[in-house]
């Protein structure tokens, strides 16, 4: 061949890897920007449970195209679904919610059913249809998703039985990547979030991992098309959230399934969704990952995968975990006649309500000291000028929210006076998003500065005024308008 030739053979891969990774981009974004007409409606919440799922699995009976079998139970005796779509010859399994209290994936599972009955909505479905044969397993782990835990009902991380097996819903993971043969394996997950892509400040908000079938990370060819893929959606994904895509640790886990996927020949994707700030209910996280699967789906169907550089992959960053909710930086702690200059950093843990899906944020200190290499949600700067100054507790003890509402609060929380007592004092009380902290008479209404406490106290500038106030990990900024504001909403509404 010539050099011309081989050239103008070069020029023409180019030329094609470029149309093809423009192609995946524009339908990643076409399914984002559309993805509320097939979003399945009445799941805004991620503590729903396995009624909510197996209800809209039956709504699928009516149309043809989709097979239903009972896949196994659980440790609880709750049925576990498969859900078969397609005819073609290349066989993808997927599965959700392995952890029960990651649910984003589910999410996106169910609007990706909507789109694949509506051709007018996805035309390529009937691409898909004819060259893909889909199984999923949605909502793996429905006794941990009834209670948002990430472990079965014998405690035991799924995630961690691929070989011994020991739980029946991993029995039933491995008996149909088996009995499938699985071409491809989508390993669906949600992450913590405290990871950043790569070492800036941005949050991870879509991870991925090709995972390795041994310690030594080897690459053989079927390991090789996941990362192919993958590194496709990572460029389609940056017109979305550019700087939020990240690569899950690649460290090789014996006995995880994704891992073990890989080593039994199946081309496995691992997708977490992370976090995006002011998404608590991960519904535009959910969004994107719907997004990203219609893209994967359509990348496998068209094997457009085949001509993406491995590089592309490669070069996706790490996942850090050096975030935290808040942090404090450089502030003055007075102990006894001494003052010391310290960082703060607050985490937050979610409790679920005893009615299964409502929560609360819980607040406690992670760490104290220098801090410098934290990133955060909320970031304070004292410059070493500010003072901590421990929150005062009034003295009466509030009957019920109606005595307290009577209180002037406003006028108190400037003065320095913002932890209050209550005879009773509810879950949702307790941890209320606002710039008071309500507690029981055995509470600890004056917690220190340390390791594991939740204290409530005030940043008072140079000058003598009260700046900041925290409470439950949050930054009330008393020059500003929202904790006033936060205030009425808790007198307005009570909690009670």
């Amino acid at each position: 061949m010539s050099r011309l030739h081989l050239s103008l053979c070069l020029l023409i891969c180019v030329a094609f890897q470029g149309l093809a990774s423009a192609q995946s981009a524009d339908l990643m974004r076409r399914m984002y920007r559309h993805h509320e007409e097939v979003k399945e409606a009445g799941l805004d919440e991620r503590r729903f449970k396995h009624t909510d799922v197996l209800a809209r699995i039956d709504r699928l009976r009516s149309d043809p195209d989709f097979g239903i079998s009972t896949a196994g139970h659980s440790v609880m005796g709750r049925e576990i679904k498969a859900v078969s779509w397609g005819n073609g010859p290349t066989r993808v399994l997927l599965w959700t919610q392995m952890h029960g209290d990651e649910p984003t994936a589910t999410l996106a599972t169910l609007d990706l059913w909507n789109a694949l009955q509506d051709e007018l909505f996805l035309p390529e479905a009937a691409r898909l249809k004819e060259r893909l044969t889909l199984v999923f397993l949605p909502l793996l782990n429905p006794d941990g998703a009834e209670v948002y835990e990430r472990q079965n009902a014998l405690g035991i991380d799924l995630n961690r039985d691929a070989l011994r097996l020991t739980s029946p819903e991993a029995q039933i993971l491995k008996h149909w990547r088996d009995s499938l043969d699985a071409d491809w394996g989508f390993n669906l997950h949600d992450q913590h979030r405290y990871y950043s892509a790569g070492s800036g400040n941005l949050t991870s908000a879509i991870a991925f991992l090709a995972p390795p079938p041994d310690h030594s990370r080897s690459k053989p060819p079927h390991r090789q098309d996941a990362m192919r893929l993958i590194g496709g959606l990572s460029n389609g994904l940056q017109n979305l959230i550019p700087g939020q895509v990240a690569k899950y640790s690649d460290a090789f886990e014996p006995r995880a399934f994704g891992d073990n996927f890989t080593k039994w020949g199946t081309r496995t994707i691992l997708i977490e969704a992370g976090w995006l700030p002011g998404d608590d209910e991960k519904q535009a996280l959910r969004r994107l990952y719907f997004a990203t699967l219609v893209a994967a789906l359509d990348g496998i169907a068209k094997k457009t995968y085949i001509n993406e550089p491995i590089k592309t992959y490669n070069d996706i960053p790490f996942n850090q975990n050096h975030l935290t909710d808040l942090l404090i930086r450089e502030v003055k702690h007075q102990v006894g006649r001494a003052t010391y200059l310290i960082d703060i950093i607050y985490k937050h843990q979610e409790e679920t309500n005893t009615d299964g899906r409502s929560w609360v944020r819980k607040a406690r200190i992670e760490e104290i000291g220098d801090l410098s290499p934290y990133g955060a949600y909320t970031t304070l700067d004292g410059q070493g000028k500010w003072l901590i100054v421990p929150a005062r507790t009034h003295p009466h003890v509030m009957l019920d929210m109606a005595e307290l509402r009577e209180e002037p609060l406003t006028d108190l929380l400037l003065g320095g006076t913002a932890v209050f007592r209550m005879d009773q004092v509810t879950l949702d009380q307790r941890y209320a998003d606002a710039p008071l902290a309500i507690r029981r008479l055995d509470d600890d209404a004056s917690e220190p500065i340390g390791l594991g406490h939740n204290p409530t106290f005030y940043l008072q500038d140079e000058k003598g005024s009260l700046r900041y106030l925290i409470v439950n990990g949050k930054a009330w900024d008393l020059q500003g308008s929202d904790w006033k504001s936060a205030l009425q909403n808790l007198i307005a509404r009570g909690l009670d």
